[in-house]
């Protein structure tokens, strides 16, 4: 399969997507300084054709040229989907996963010529650099030429730069791995911030579920009361007090009215009658009282009248009951008696 475009949508270590597209064959070299996605670009490849810790967190989507046939391969983290020629189908044939360090040479496998893995990938790159020849081939057929110990010298600085530049290449690598783990260092500050922002909302929900819970609580206390309750009408307090007050003042008359009872029953014991008189009688005793009431007064206003035949009776009935030794005593209230 060839490679013809490749787009990033999102991956750890990349802030904004990109796309690399018009790939045509034939070997493509990306160079640059660290930090412009050079191994990003890496990482997304290896997301879309084998699964992995990178591929779980990576969005991504390439085409590829296979045998004329054009392949769509997508990925948007744990989900994977291939389509050739538009119609989805299954993944094509690929090398096994623990062989994918192979098709992935890093800048010491290009520079080492003693390095096995990518020789020929090695010859190709520093034949193009060299503007077409091969400049390996070219020194040996002067050092056939000259003597054994011809440029001595200059190997070993040959030498030693090439010392100097695998030691590049391992802190190049070591730089590499700092990036990737850079990524992912970014990708869990960017979900902490998410989750800091949730907080407000997390902390909202709860407050919200605990007060459900005492809504819920005070309902099914509500519903243990009797239904009477809903006839209150919020003055009971001061009608309470009202009925209070109407009690005490019942009292205090429940008082007066028991101490007029027992000075009443007193007076009615000191009596001689044993049991009231007739109505009858003392209809008649008041009328003769207030006959005398009336012959009394009579003095008192200046004027002396002599009685006619017709009140002559009615005068010695008073004088009757004068001389009698009995006296009325009428009490408003009381039983009427005689006393003696």
């Amino acid at each position: 399969m060839k490679l013809r475009r490749l787009t990033i949508h999102r991956l750890p270590g990349i802030d904004e997507g990109f796309t690399v597209e018009d790939l045509g064959d034939g070997i493509h070299l990306i160079v640059g300084p660290n930090g412009i996605g050079k191994s990003s670009l890496c990482r997304a490849l290896r997301a879309l054709l084998w699964s992995g810790p990178t591929a779980q967190r990576a969005s991504v989507s390439a085409s590829f040229d296979r045998d004329g046939e054009l392949w769509l391969a997508e990925r948007d983290f744990s989900r994977m989907r291939w389509q050739r020629e538009g119609v989805e189908v299954g993944p094509p044939e690929l090398p096994p996963s623990h062989l994918e360090g192979c098709f992935f040479l890093g800048l010491r496998d290009l520079l080492d010529p003693k390095g096995e893995a990518g020789r020929g990938v090695a010859a190709e790159v520093r034949k193009q650099m060299s503007g077409g020849f091969d400049l390996r081939e070219i020194s040996d057929s002067f050092h056939q030429q000259l003597g054994p110990r011809w440029g001595r010298h200059e190997q070993k600085k040959v030498e030693d730069a090439e010392r100097s530049l695998r030691q590049a290449a391992r802190d190049q690598d070591e730089l590499g791995r700092k990036e990737d783990s850079l990524g992912i260092l970014e990708e869990k500050r960017h979900q902490g911030e998410d989750a800091l922002r949730q907080l407000p909302q997390v902390d909202q929900a709860k407050d919200l579920i605990d007060l459900r819970a005492q809504a819920a609580e005070v309902a099914e206390k509500l519903s243990d009361l009797p239904p009477q309750l809903d006839r209150l009408t919020g003055r009971e307090l001061e009608l309470l007090k009202e009925r209070e007050g109407e009690i005490q003042k019942h009292r205090s008359e429940l008082v007066q009215a028991k101490d007029a009872k027992a000075e009443a029953g007193g007076q009615l014991d000191s009596m001689p009658l044993a049991e009231p008189l007739p109505e009858g009688k003392l209809r008649i005793w008041r009328g003769r009282a207030d006959s005398l009431a009336a012959v009394e007064t009579e003095p008192r206003h200046g004027t002396t009248r002599q009685p006619s035949r017709q009140q002559w009776p009615k005068r010695r009935m008073l004088s009757a009951a004068m001389s009698t030794r009995f006296r009325i005593s009428i009490f408003p209230g009381r039983r009427n008696c005689l006393p003696t």
